[in-house]
């Protein structure tokens, strides 16, 4: 790994000299050689090749002498590859770009060009103005000035103003910001510059505490714009408010203000690979795409990524650049600092852990100087004289300084210090601890330098002395910081001590006052007390909070460490938000994980049984775990290493356990107690070197590959005496290492993969060599991963080129290949495959730590699986319900209770439940209405498919004995008289439904949605236009029309429920709100009423016991009637807090909970409790999670949402719940995790003392 002061650079020379590229592209050319043909000479891939001749890839050492052998180069090629290159980093870190950085600034061209065009417009209505940028902070607005625009003014792109050179005058505010500008006045005439860059404007409301200097301040720079001196303003939106407040300002914003966003996807990609591209370095393929899905901007489109992130990026960059091989910025680099969101956590925590005990408390109270908290705006870094905050007299502040400084996350200079980048705050867990748990004496520091500042400025105005409580407290805390306040504060509160002592004594002259000096003193102390409690809460509410917030922030990369946090958020303090990380948590698969400590693993495995999980490492270390939830959160028994990294691990039915390490032999152990593994020995015949081994299904049986491509079959009847029973290698074998291999559960095939491009299927049959049956081969293109299905008779296999493919191979009875095909294209490379014992699903191990999961019954990809590591190794238990990951950062994850992966193609429009609610229906955009049984909530299990003449299912209703399904579809034909099919099945067998009758609605554009009746005889439909229509059911196989109720009164009818036990009917409406009517066989509808406050609705739904409805809307409102009396509804409450139109609202059966969700990924399911004598709903959590409709299952504590083409459980007991989170979660949280998110005087949950609640 090179230093941040050395490196190298991809297909680079000296100066002036033919790079690698060029001079190997040349001798190729000479000797009349194509990619293809050189590729097989030297066995490197043709596209290894081609991206070293286009300078995307740094030459080894043993790639350029084999290029120069057999070009017979001479050495030239082997000197070109030791040329060293660049040392100077092209990515800033958290510090913006500055002026000399320009060469490395990318990606903003068209903001460039905007402001240029702004600074440069003369028209009058708009001319005279400084131009305001706004942007969030970390969006890039310094580097937009520094780097981009003031190098452009230099160059010419403005106009010039005076002869000679344009010059620019940058500046930042500062507490004093008239006098910053004069003192650039006093250096040279401000008229004589070309543009003006005022820089964090946000600071003339954050530092500049005279109101007076403020203003003075503002209008001179509009003074100077007025005068057509272009001025710039960079500063934060969220100060936008307070700059309206300034008339001068008011203009610019309204007519010359430039809003920045967020950079977008293809703008972000231009940014990470061009300042590589100037630099001379190269990106190992694949790192922009990763890096792109850690910031949230996928694709090349217009999605942008999140504002705040850019700092974050370029710090993750540095840090990789930090990391790189032979100057090409890898993906190990990469998740060797941490990723986006981890790198500048990472290396704050490392120049944090490089202090000494007594540095810690001086870093935090020097960091904590350096921020302003916020009081209606978020916290901001502030510039501080360093002769306060490290003087020379304290060595160890300054040590402390100098720390942060060379890990570029704090500015200094002589004179001052200050955060490097607001993200710090954000970004780094234990500084954003340290600001929330001192906030409230942070913002008393702030105050009292805002008053004295204010004091002093008012010529020492005795009205503005502190008194009393106000007094007292900021005297506490200066004498509990001694010399940490500066010459004007100290004169502040000396001078109203004084002023307040002398109203003390002439107080004490009245002596009838003494008794109720006694009563302020009890009261005093009693609110003392009290607010001493008070301030705990609010303090565990603030860690709480906190620890909610990561749960939510990592939940999609590491569930495991999400349920850690929720519990410790929920044992902190009993809040919304703690509720809802636990929640939010338990959804199903659950990820358990077992973790190998400080070493990375590098190979893993799991018993066919499933009981036990092992990893080995880059030390050569083992680690064994047993699997049994009592045992999962303890550690794993280490097997000692040589020191080693270990090649390959492989477990056999009877938990043999064999272990093949670089340069050394496979060891055999008996690890049928994990804890106390039995060593067995080793292969004989001096095996070594071996790079890939697996048992075969009866586990007597274990095959090897080494690094020179040989193969060997052994027999381990009995283990501790293996016999080799065959080996062979040369024109049978593979020409270099073996990769992968696995045997069929019968040990009769093998597959084998190799460095040499090859993919090779082999018969076994006793003692006899292997018979190579089949040969898949690709010139250029390595095959990593194989596996084979249970019969042998289907090869699956990984292809890495450009395409990045799986891809299966029939096979015969005798192992020849009979056809290929390719199962799915995937993003990044393959680094395993397993399929299940049942041989429907397949699982994929990638470079960007995600496992996926394909069905191979029905195609596609159907689930991923977060991970926090390049996945090493994938493996099914035996109920082909788990799998077990094994990562590159950590050790093994054990996913449990996986989801069925039958269900629909594509996403699910609507989720209805029976009355009993044991059964359910969806309807897909696959055109399937899909029946589940949900008579065990935690596992929702497709039974049938139905269909409604191949049109797009609209609805899909349960008649109340759940004996028919009436289905409604989108219209067939077009034009003025659309047919809109409905059909009815009879599902008496859900598992094998049968359809009965069939009917068109003729002339109906859509029928939204339908009711049965409470005896079943009838059924009701409702659509758009004011469809409204009555059927007599009796014969489920002759629906017929008995009423039409479409006047047009109703618009389009959304929804309709038939409340239990009655002949009402409640209709909801997009235009007309909700109304009740009186539906009866043999009687004319009857309308009863319209709910009050009642607007347009999208969703409804009737408590079971038929006194409770809600109906949600495109408003983003849920709106809860009493309709125990339907003559007279009553209205109870509106429920906001959603951000887009109500798709589904439920009961729970007992009525004392309500759900309302969107169905939108960004916008949570909200719970509310209706316990409350009120009724009035109080919001009791929110469930985080790509959830779409939902309802309550028959236990009433399970929500059963629709989520990737299925159903899905969420649990709403959180005690409950929260007592199964440790044996779940598997290893308690680390000690690096635990400084990342501190639980302040809470023990971090599961730890070995702490196992429940």
């Amino acid at each position: 790994m090179d230093d941040e002061h050395g490196g190298e650079s991809a297909g680079t020379g000296a100066a002036g000299a033919e790079s690698f590229g060029a001079a190997l592209r040349r001798r190729r050319g000479l000797a009349g050689l194509s990619l293809t043909r050189l590729a097989v000479l030297i066995h490197y891939s043709r596209s290894h090749i081609s991206r070293v001749e286009n300078e995307e890839k740094r030459p080894s050492e043993k790639f350029a002498r084999a290029c120069d052998q057999v070009l017979d180069a001479g050495g030239e090629l082997l000197a070109l590859a030791a040329v060293p290159g660049p040392t100077e980093c092209p990515y800033p870190g958290l510090v913006s770009f500055r002026t000399e950085d320009a060469r490395w600034f990318h990606g903003r061209d068209r903001p460039l060009a905007e402001l240029l065009g702004l600074l440069g417009d003369t028209d009058r209505a708009t001319e005279g103005h400084p131009v305001i940028v706004l942007g969030a902070s970390g969006v890039g607005k310094s580097s937009l000035l520094q780097a981009g625009l003031v190098p452009a003014v230099v160059h010419g792109a403005l106009p010039a103003r005076s002869c000679g050179a344009p010059a620019v005058l940058y500046l930042t505010p500062t507490a004093h910001p008239l006098a910053e500008l004069d003192r650039h006045a006093a250096v040279r005439a401000l008229d004589s510059y070309a543009l003006v860059v005022v820089d964090q404007f946000e600071e003339v409301f954050t530092l500049c505490a005279d109101t007076e200097e403020r203003t003075a301040f503002i209008d001179e720079l509009c003074r100077l714009a007025a005068d057509g001196l272009p001025v710039a303003v960079g500063m934060r939106a969220d100060f936008y408010g307070h700059a309206l407040a300034h008339p001068g300002l008011l203009t610019a914003l309204r007519v010359r203000s430039m809003p920045l966003g967020p950079m977008t996807a293809a703008e972000l990609r231009t940014a990470i690979t061009e300042p590589a591209a100037t630099a001379g370095l190269a990106l190992e393929p694949g790192l922009t795409e990763i890096l792109l899905r850690d910031l949230g901007a996928g694709g090349d489109g217009d999605l942008a990524c999140g504002a705040g992130v850019l700092p974050l990026l370029s710090h993750a960059l540095r840090a990789t650049w930090q990391r790189r091989t032979d100057g090409v910025l890898t993906l190990a680099g990469y998740e060797r600092t941490g990723g986006i969101r981890g790198a500048v956590a990472a290396t704050a925590e490392r120049a944090y852990g490089q202090l000494t005990a007594d540095e810690r408390l001086i870093a935090r109270r020097v960091l904590l100087s350096l921020v302003r908290v916020g009081e209606g705006a978020d916290d901001t870094r502030r510039r501080v004289a360093r002769q306060s905050i490290a003087p020379a007299a304290e060595p160890a502040a300054v040590a402390v300084v100098e720390r942060f400084t060379s890990a570029r996350l704090l500015t200094a200079d002589t004179e001052h210090v200050e955060i490097s980048h607001e993200a710090l705050l954000r970004a780094w867990p234990r500084l954003r601890g340290w600001i929330d748990a001192d906030r409230v004496v942070l913002r008393l520091r702030q105050r009292l330098a805002d008053d004295a500042a204010a004091w002093s400025a008012e010529g020492r105005d005795d009205g503005l002395l502190y008194r009393g409580a106000r007094l007292t407290a900021a005297e506490e805390w200066a004498t509990g910081h001694p010399g940490r306040l500066s010459q004007g504060e100290a004169d502040f509160l000396r001078t109203a001590r004084r002023y307040q002592q002398r109203g003390v004594r002439r107080l004490r002259r009245l002596v009838g006052a003494l008794a109720f000096i006694v009563v302020v003193a009890l009261t005093a102390t009693l609110l003392a007390v009290l607010k001493g409690r008070e301030a705990a809460q609010q303090r565990d509410e603030a860690l709480s909070g906190g620890l909610a917030a990561h749960a939510d922030l990592v939940r999609t990369t590491d569930p495991a460490l999400a349920l850690l946090l929720g519990l410790a958020a929920f044992r902190a303090q009993n809040t919304e938000a703690a509720r809802s990380a636990v929640l939010s948590s338990s959804a199903v698969p659950h990820s358990t994980r077992f973790l190998a400590g400080q070493w990375a693993a590098r190979a893993a495995a799991m018993s066919p049984d499933g009981t036990i999980v092992a990893s080995g490492t880059h030390q050569g270390a083992v680690n064994l775990w047993t699997t049994a939830a009592d045992r999962s959160t303890a550690p794993p028994h280490l097997l000692q290493g040589t020191g080693r990294a270990v090649t390959g691990i492989a477990l056999d039915r009877r938990h043999l356990l064999a272990v093949a390490t670089e340069h050394g032999p496979v060891r055999l152990w008996n690890a049928h107690d994990p804890e106390h593994p039995v060593p067995l020995g080793v292969l004989p015949d001096g095996i070594t070197d071996v790079s890939a081994l697996a048992f075969g299904g009866t586990g007597h049986t274990l095959v090897t590959g080494d690094t020179s491509g040989r193969l060997a079959l052994w027999d381990l009847t009995r283990p501790g005496h293996p016999v080799r029973l065959a080996r062979w290698r040369g024109h049978r074998g593979h020409a270099s290492a073996v990769n992968d291999l696995v045997l069929s559960q019968d040990g009769r095939t093998l597959a084998t993969s190799g460095g040499d491009g090859t993919t090779k299927v082999w018969t076994i049959s006793g003692r006899r060599p292997p018979v190579n049956t089949a040969t898949v081969s690709d010139v250029g293109v390595v095959f990593n991963p194989v596996t084979l299905s249970a019969d042998g008779r289907t090869l699956l296999y990984a292809r890495y080129d450009l395409m990045r493919s799986i891809r299966a191979v029939d096979l015969d009875t005798d192992g020849r290949a009979l056809r290929s095909r390719t199962l799915l294209d995937l993003p990044n490379a393959v680094t395993d495959l397993a399929l299940s014992p049942d041989g429907r699903t397949l699982a994929v191990g990638t470079l960007d730590s995600e496992a996926r999961l394909l069905d191979l019954a029905r195609g596609g990809q159907a689930l991923s699986l977060p991970q926090t590591g390049r996945v090493v190794a994938v493996a099914f238990g035996p109920d082909n319900r788990s799998l077990a990951v094994g990562t590159a950062d950590s050790g093994v994850h054990l996913w449990t209770r996986l989801p069925r992966l039958a269900g629909h193609h594509g996403a699910i429009g609507r989720f209805r439940l029976s009355a009993d609610r044991r059964l359910g229906a969806t309807a897909g955009a696959d055109h399937i209405a899909g029946v589940w049984d949900l008579s065990r909530p935690a596992d929702p299990v497709l039974l049938s498919r139905t269909r409604c003449r191949g049109r797009a299912i609209q609805s899909a209703t349960f008649s109340p004995d759940s004996r028919l399904l009436a289905l409604t579809a989108y219209g067939l034909g077009k034009g003025k008289n659309p047919q809109t099919p409905i059909c009815l099945w009879d599902i008496a067998d859900p598992r094998a439904p049968r359809l009965r009758g069939q009917v068109t609605s003729n002339g109906r554009s859509s029928v939204n949605c339908a009711a049965f009746s409470e005896n079943g005889r009838l059924l009701v439909t409702g659509g758009n236009g004011g469809n409204l229509v009555v059927w007599d059911i009796s014969d489920p196989d002759a629906p017929r029309q008995v009423q039409d109720l479409g006047d047009g009164r109703f618009g389009d009818v959304m929804n309709l429920r038939f409340l239990p036990h009655s002949d009402t009917l409640a209709v909801g409406t997009y235009d007309a709100g909700v109304e009740l009517w009186t539906v009866a066989a043999g009687h004319p509808a009857r309308r009863i009423t319209a709910l009050p406050d009642a607007v347009q609705t999208t969703s409804l739904a009737v408590s079971d016991d038929g006194r409770l409805l809600a109906a949600g809307g495109p408003d983003r409102r849920t709106r809860l009637w009493d309709i125990g009396d339907p003559e007279h509804p009553r209205t109870l409450a509106s429920l906001s807090g959603h951000t887009a139109t109500l798709a589904a609202v439920d009961f729970t059966p007992d009525s004392h909970s309500l759900i309302t969700s969107t169905g939108a990924a960004s916008d949570p399911v909200r719970l509310w409790s209706l316990t409350a004598d009120d009724r009035r709903p109080r919001l009791t959590a929110r469930l985080h999670g790509p959830l779409g409709a939902a309802g309550f299952a028959f236990d009433g504590t399970t929500v059963l949402a629709t989520t990737s083409g299925r159903v899905q459980p969420w649990q709403t007991d959180v005690p409950a719940f929260a007592d199964r989170i440790c044996p779940l979660a598997g290893a308690p949280m680390t000690d690096q995790e635990a400084s990342l998110y501190p639980t302040g005087p809470h023990r971090a949950p599961c730890t070995p003392d702490v196992r429940s609640r």
